[in-house]
């Protein structure tokens, strides 16, 4: 099953996989040896492969075989509560609802979540408003592409978390809680293949090495390969990922450190978005307006250490640190320049992006419980407080020198068509298959070789909560100090440096209750803060640089939580503000532009989230979003969406009926609501809306599952993705540059577990 090629001469099945499965099953065979060396005669483990093992307040173990309803914050704002105990939206996304859906992408996830995507990988938008990139284990993560098989779950904060999270923004955020070792032996091997060609497999093993000493030592080894064919021509999505991972427990000490390596070489579509709003198939839906080699490279490297101390019964410390690294390069061509409507040409433009992120961040968290009062008046007290520290590095090489364009070609610029770029009919996929890509090899040195920005961002927070009224009332307060200090380099090509730096600092809070009208129903209200410097760039006329811009975020909302967890859910109000957003007013004596700062965009509306289940095996999550986002004007502001709604289930049929083993089940999702801006869209001036936004067609995202369990060691699931064939964009960045869906796929995998 797992032998890839057939070679010429004798080959083990090992020897056949790709490089990344073959390093994951050397390791596996050592640490198995291991394992049956030194953990022959340790005791049978306590926690069975179906329970959620808790270690700390800060750590989950697992999510795995716990369905798809999660009572308890995994690591949202430092603990790990009940979520009927946070004035806040806070949705857990389990290991279990990850593999029912069958998707690697995180957006692909979070759309049944109320999230929508920017671009179609890792941008997320939330609430109608950008989100940026996931964070891991509570720790910035700027990444654009990434493959989820190390991910135990994915935690979804709604609203302005920046008093806790470092730099996060005012839509919410979302946290990656990375897959741990095991306290008992797990070993999962998998292989899919879908319709269009795309294969993949993986391996994920686990469990105790032994001990040394009173010292327990555990492994985690995850791997995976993908790469074949797919639907729209000349894409690709080829992913090696490696995980090792060590812990080590030692009385009340725990010490863990993963390494997370993922290579990724995929194509993005720059398909266009007509003027009535709809995607261009003009020429073949196969077609994504992508020539050929026109691709991304993307290098991944993130070192993750971790130590958790429990100082009492009461009270514990985690000290967070991550090495993250990732190169993109691309050699590409791109519509950026737009398309002429009314003569059906659109112009190529060519560049050469050789990036580089690099994030170094460490956090300290300390949280403690404790009651004060008399005997019959305990209160209940929670503190969390800490440190963090994290300096980002973004060097950016942008190169647009190499022979390109119809004036290098010899061919006169057609009327309208800017110079430098390449003319090629929209309806012809011969004509875009035929455009060149040029290679590394024929881009000369620029005289600006690249722009480079350094940011460091430092926060000290400090939370808490208090049972002011057993069993009925909770208030949350929590201040937090935020400097975020940034320095640019406009021209790295000009010796010594000139850099550019801002250095702003902005206090924030959070402060909420809870009110426990019964044991299973909680009414909150919530104010927080959230701050983004204005930006070297934005001078005020007096030559100051501009103020923050501030994001306030408002909510009130309802949890409850029935039968033991069966029935649970949430439903909120809420309306964020961005103030001080700075607009260009005027001209200087100098010469240069002064702004002003303006109430800038609002965005309230109503969200909620629903879990039952409503009988034995059969599970049902749904989630809506209806709300608006809009500039000082009362205009759409470009990029965002005004509603979605979600619906998911799975049906297992219970152990003592004829069906044993298997389980259906599938979702509807829809993000409607789409507003993108006219820009690129040339010579249809009379079709386009006189506001300059588009209302983009949508789509409805249907599937369905089978998965049938054969015995403890085998399953076959068949997913269909796209039941209704639907044409619409998936992400939404410009209006010359969509990801449009794929139709109707079939995906089919099998699982070994041992």
């Amino acid at each position: 099953m797992f032998e890839l090629i057939k070679a010429p001469h004798p080959m083990t099945r090992t020897q056949a996989l790709p490089l990344t499965l073959r390093l994951v099953a050397a390791s596996a065979a050592f640490a198995t040896t291991a394992l049956v060396a030194t953990a022959e005669s340790s005791e049978t483990p306590t926690n069975p492969p179906d329970q959620v093992v808790r270690l700390s307040q800060f750590e989950v173990t697992t999510t795995q075989g716990h369905g798809y309803v999660s009572t308890n914050s995994v690591n949202g704002f430092k603990t790990n509560d009940s979520l009927m105990d946070i004035p806040q939206v806070d949705l857990v996304v389990t290991r279990d609802l990850i593999d029912n859906l069958g998707y690697v992408n995180t957006i692909d996830v979070l759309q049944y979540f109320g999230l929508a995507a920017g671009n179609n990988g890792e941008s997320l938008r939330l609430r109608g408003i950008a989100l940026g990139y996931a964070y891991t284990d509570d720790m910035p993560t700027n990444q654009n592409y990434a493959d989820n098989i190390w991910v135990d779950s994915y935690e979804v904060i709604k609203g302005p978390a920046e008093a806790l999270y470092l730099n996060a923004p005012l839509a919410g955020v979302v946290i990656k809680n990375s897959k741990k070792p095991l306290p008992y032996r797990q070993g999962v091997l998998t292989a899919s293949i879908d319709s269009n060609g795309l294969y993949r497999f993986t391996a994920d093993f686990t469990g105790p090495i032994g001990k040394v000493g009173d010292a327990s030592v555990g492994y985690r080894l995850i791997g995976a390969y993908q790469d074949g064919k797919l639907y729209f021509y000349n894409y690709k999505d080829r992913r090696e990922v490696v995980f090792p991972e060590f812990s080590v427990t030692y009385h009340n000490t725990t010490l863990r450190a993963f390494y997370n390596l993922q290579r990724i070489t995929n194509a993005h579509g720059y398909e266009l978005l007509t003027p009535y709003g709809q995607v261009y198939t003009g020429a073949g839906r196969r077609d994504a307006n992508t020539p050929a080699n026109d691709y991304i490279k993307t290098n991944q490297f993130q070192l993750v250490l971790e130590a958790s101390q429990k100082i009492s019964d009461s009270w514990e410390n985690r000290v967070l640190a991550m090495d993250w690294t990732s190169r993109i390069y691309e050699p590409q061509v791109l519509v950026q320049n737009g398309y002429d409507w009314g003569t059906q040409t659109e112009y190529f433009n060519r560049r050469l992006v050789n990036q580089f992120y690099k994030y170094w961040t460490v956090l300290d968290d300390t949280t403690g419980h404790y009651e004060i009062g008399p005997e019959s008046w305990k209160v209940r007290n929670v503190d969390t407080f800490g440190y963090g520290y994290s300096s980002w590095t973004n060097e950016l090489f942008n190169w647009v020198t190499a022979p390109f364009g119809d004036t290098a070609a010899g061919r006169a610029l057609l009327p309208g068509q800017p110079a430098g770029t390449l003319a090629v009919p929209m309806t012809s996929h011969a004509a875009i298959d035929a455009v060149h890509v040029p290679t590394a090899n024929e881009y000369s040195p620029p005289s600006n070789f690249g722009t480079k920005a350094y940011t460091e961002i430092t926060g000290i927070y400090w939370q808490h909560s208090a049972d002011v009224i057993p069993n009925w009332l909770t208030l949350v307060a929590g201040y937090t100090w935020e400097n975020i200090s940034t320095s640019s380099v406009a021209n790295v090509s000009s010796l010594p440096f000139s850099a550019t730096v801002v250095t702003a600092s902005q206090w924030l809070h959070r402060v909420g209750a809870v009110v426990h009208v019964t044991k299973a129903i909680s009414l909150y209200a919530l104010d927080s803060t959230s701050f983004t410097p204005a930006g070297s760039g934005n001078i005020l006329e007096t030559g100051q640089v501009a103020p923050n811009q501030i994001g306030s975020g408002t909510e009130l909302g309802a949890k409850w939580l029935f039968l033991g967890g069966r029935i649970s859910g949430e439903f909120a109000w809420f309306k964020l503000k961005n103030s001080n957003v700075p607009v260009v007013a005027g001209t200087l004596p100098n010469g240069l532009t002064y702004v002003v700062p303006l109430a800038g965009t609002v965005e309230e509306g109503v969200d909620g989230d629903l879990a039952v289940t409503l009988l034995p095996g059969w599970q049902i999550i749904g989630n809506f979003y209806a709300g608006h986002d809009r500039d000082q004007t009362d205009k759409p502001v470009s990029i965002t969406y005004d509603n979605s709604w979600s619906v998911f289930n799975r049906y297992g049929f219970p152990k003592t009926s004829a069906l044993k083993g298997l389980a259906i089940g599938g979702g509807v999702t829809r993000v409607g609501g789409r507003w993108l801006a006219t820009t690129g869209i040339l010579n249809a001036a009379a079709l386009l809306p006189k506001s300059g936004l588009l209302k983009v067609k949508t789509g409805t995202e249907t599937q369905v599952f089978v998965d049938y369990e054969f015995n403890r060691h085998w399953t076959v699931r068949l997913n269909a993705n796209n039941l209704l064939n639907e044409t619409y964009p998936l992400s939404f960045p410009s209006a010359i540059g969509l990801d449009p869906s794929v139709p109707l796929n079939y995906v089919l995998e099998t699982d070994y577990k041992f």
